[in-house]
């Protein structure tokens, strides 16, 4: 682990949402597109992790758990790239602004019940990029 890596996990904000901190970090594997700061205050922006442990059920579907699961990866790379996007436009970059406000209007309307595919899509977000942050957490995580 490097060190930049044992700095952002040891942080109180990591403490409290470990899934984020670990796709965060493989966002941003260094200081040099990710201040240690600025990862702790982007972490800190994001809801506390609470990890409820349910009674066993049986189940003849895997899909439906596997979907689950998938889908809070989907909306976790969405939370942590629109507040990236926003510190970029809180830069100046109004590209990056932008796509922060179409990846925020989707979470709303995920928030609201829709799908959240449907809600990227609707919002006019850049579903390519977040696919791919989604499939890089997906990949590490298998």
């Amino acid at each position: 682990m490097s060190d930049y890596a044992a700095a952002v996990l040891s942080s109180e904000e990591a403490q409290c949402r470990p899934s984020a901190a670990r796709t965060l970090l493989r966002m941003h594997q260094d200081e040099s597109t990710l201040s240690i700061p600025e990862a702790a205050a982007l972490l800190a922006a994001l809801p506390i992790e609470h990890h409820n442990i349910e009674a066993p059920t049986m189940s003849y579907s895997f899909t439906s758990h596997a979907d689950a699961a998938t889908e809070k990866v989907i909306v976790r790379s969405v939370e942590i790239r629109a507040l990236g996007l926003s510190q970029k436009g809180a830069r100046g970059d109004d590209a990056a602004k932008a796509e922060a406000r179409r990846l925020n209007a989707a979470l709303a309307s995920y928030r609201n019940g829709e799908p959240i595919g449907k809600a990227l899509h609707s919002a006019g977000a850049d579903v390519a990029a977040v696919s791919d942050a989604a499939k890089r957490a997906l990949g590490a995580a298998a």
